[in-house]
C-alpha cells in the first residue's frame, strides 16, 4: 500500500491543500477588492458634474491652456517667457512648469477632456498607492482598513474638488500619491525598471509646481544620508535619485527665471508680510526696494483677513491690479532681478520671519484651512467623506510617527521610517510655500491637511500590522 493510500495521510493532505487554497484566496482578496473599488470609484467620480465650470473666473487656467497650445517640440513650451496681452491671449500670460500644460495638450486643450483625464488619474493614483502598500501589510484586517480608508479619503471633497478645476492641484496631488507608491515599489524590487518608473514620476511631479524641486531635494538628501548610515543596500539608488533631484532643481530654477515666475509671489509676500513692519520695510528700502513709501500708503492699513482666517477677496483684487499697472513697472523689475536675491538673504538672516514665529494665530490657521471657497458644496458620492475627514490631527499624526520610530528601533524594518521622512519634508514644505507666496497659502498648502491624513493612514497601518505580526510570532 502506498503512503497516500493510508486514510489518515490522505485526509491530512486534502486538509492541507484546502487550507493552502483558502490562504491563497485570502491573500488575493484584498487585491481584488482594490481593483473593484478602483472601478466603482472611477465610475462615481466621472459621474460628478462639473457644470457650471468653476474655473472660468480664475486667471491661472488660461495660462495653462495657452501654454498647452504651444508646439511641443519648441523650447518655448518647456521654458516659456512671460508675455503681455495680445489678440489671441486677451490677458497677460504668466508661464507655468510644463507637466500640467503637457497633460492638457494630450487632452487637446479641451476642458471637458481635461477634467475627465484628471478624474481618471486621480482614481488611478489611489489604486497605485494602495497596491504598493498591500504587499507590506501581512494582517488582513489592516489591509482592509488601508483600502477602505484610502478610497474614502480620496473621495473627500477637499481633494476630489480639484479634479473639476483647470489648475495644477489635482494633478499635483495625484502624482504625489504615485510618487510615494513608486518609491515603495523601488524599495521592494530594487530593479532598474522600478528606478526608471520612480524617476519618471519624480520628473513629472517636480514640474507641476515650483515648490516641488525643493521638497524632492530635501527628501533625497534625507534618503542619501540614511543609506550611508543604516541602509548601504540603498546607496546606489539613493545616489542616483539625489543627483536627479539636483538636476531637476537646476532646470526648475532656470525655467522660473526665464518665465519670471518669482515676481508675482514676491510682490504678494512684500505687501502682506513686509510692508506691515516698519523694520522690514526699512531693511528692503535700504537695499533698493522701489516705491516702498507708496506701498506703505496704499496697503499698510488694508484689512487682509476675513473672519475665517481667509484673505479678503477685495484686498486680493487690489493686489492683482499691481501686476498690470505700468506705474509699478520698477517694482516688478526689481522683484524679478535683485529683489529675489535680497529676499533669499532676508530669509537667511531673519529666522523668526522664515520660521513663521511672528505670524498671528489667524494667519497660521490658513495652513490647515479645508474650506477655502474655491469650489461649490460637495457633489455626488463625496458627501459621505465629509462626515469622516479630517479624521487625524497634526498631534495624532505625531503620535503615530513616534510609534513608527519606536517600532523601527525594535524590529529594524526600514519602511517604518518612510512616513517619518515624508512628514519631515512636508513640514519643510509649509515653510517653503508660506515664505514663497503669502497670498496663496490656503490653495498652495491645502496639501498639508491632506498629507496629515495620508501619512496617518499609512503609518498607522504599518505600525498596527507590525505589532500584530510580532504578537503572532
Amino acid at each position: 500500500m502506498r503512503l497516500d493510500q493510508i486514510p489518515i495521510v490522505s485526509q491530512l493532505r486534502t486538509s492541507t491543500a484546502g487550507r493552502n487554497l483558502d490562504n491563497r484566496l485570502s491573500d488575493r482578496l484584498p487585491t481584488i477588492v482594490n481593483g473593484a473599488l478602483f472601478a466603482v470609484t472611477l465610475y462615481l467620480t466621472l459621474s460628478i458634474s462639473w457644470n457650471p465650470p468653476v474655473w472660468i473666473r480664475l486667471a491661472d487656467p488660461y495660462d495653462y491652456l495657452h501654454q498647452s497650445q504651444m508646439p511641443l517640440w519648441h523650447k518655448q513650451f518647456f521654458f516659456p517667457h512671460k508675455a503681455p496681452p495680445t489678440g489671441h491671449q486677451p490677458i497677460a500670460f504668466f508661464p507655468r512648469p510644463f507637466t500640467v500644460p503637457l497633460i492638457y495638450k494630450l487632452a487637446g486643450s479641451d476642458p471637458d477632456v481635461i477634467v475627465s483625464i484628471q478624474k481618471y488619474i486621480h482614481c488611478l493614483s489611489v489604486w497605485f498607492f494602495v497596491s504598493s502598500l498591500l504587499p507590506l501589510v501581512a494582517t488582513n484586517f489592516v489591509r482592509y482598513f488601508l483600502i477602505l480608508s484610502s478610497y474614502l479619503l480620496m473621495s473627500w471633497w477637499n481633494i476630489l474638488r480639484w479634479s473639476i478645476f483647470l489648475l495644477s492641484e489635482s494633478l499635483s496631488m495625484s502624482l504625489l500619491l504615485c510618487w510615494i507608491a513608486s518609491f515603495l515599489v523601488l524599495n521592494r524590487w530594487r530593479s532598474i525598471f522600478a528606478l526608471a518608473l520612480h524617476a519618471l514620476i519624480t520628473v513629472f511631479l517636480a514640474f507641476t509646481r515650483d515648490t516641488w524641486p525643493y521638497i524632492l531635494l530635501a527628501f533625497y538628501t534625507i534618503l542619501l544620508l540614511f543609506s550611508l548610515v543604516s541602509a548601504r543596500d540603498l546607496i546606489r539608488f539613493a545616489t542616483a535619485l539625489f543627483v536627479l533631484s539636483i538636476i531637476i532643481f537646476a532646470i526648475s530654477t532656470k525655467s522660473a527665471d526665464i518665465g519670471e515666475r518669482r515676481t508675482v509671489p514676491l510682490i504678494n509676500t512684500i505687501i502682506l508680510r513686509i510692508i506691515p513692519s516698519d523694520e522690514y520695510t526699512r531693511w528692503f528700502a535700504l537695499r533698493g526696494l522701489p516705491l516702498s513709501d507708496r506701498l506703505v500708503a496704499e496697503f499698510c492699513d488694508t484689512a487682509w483677513l476675513e473672519n475665517r482666517s481667509r484673505i479678503n477677496p477685495q484686498a486680493v483684487a487690489k493686489i492683482y491690479q499691481i501686476y498690470a499697472d505700468p506705474s509699478y513697472l520698477d517694482l516688478l523689475k526689481w522683484c524679478h532681478g535683485k529683489g529675489a536675491i535680497m529676499y533669499t538673504w532676508f530669509l537667511l538672516t531673519h529666522p523668526r520671519f522664515a520660521f513663521l514665529l511672528q505670524e498671528s494665530p489667524a494667519q497660521l490657521r490658513r495652513i490647515l484651512v479645508y474650506d477655502d471657497g474655491f469650489a461649490p458644496k460637495p457633489r455626488g458620492y463625496s458627501k459621505l467623506a465629509q462626515h469622516v475627514f479630517p479624521l487625524f490631527s497634526p498631534a495624532s499624526l505625531l503620535v503615530v510617527l513616534i510609534a513608527s520610530v519606536a517600532l523601527y528601533a525594535k524590529v529594524a524594518r526600514k519602511i517604518l521610517l518612510y512616513p517619518v521622512a515624508l512628514g519631515l519634508v512636508f513640514c519643510f514644505n509649509v515653510f517653503i510655500s508660506y515664505n514663497a507666496d503669502a497670498l496663496e497659502v490656503e490653495r498652495h498648502l491645502f496639501i498639508t491637511g491632506v498629507m496629515i491624513q495620508v501619512l496617518s493612514i499609512m503609518s498607522l497601518s504599518l505600525v498596527v500590522d507590525g505589532i500584530w505580526t510580532q504578537r503572532a510570532g
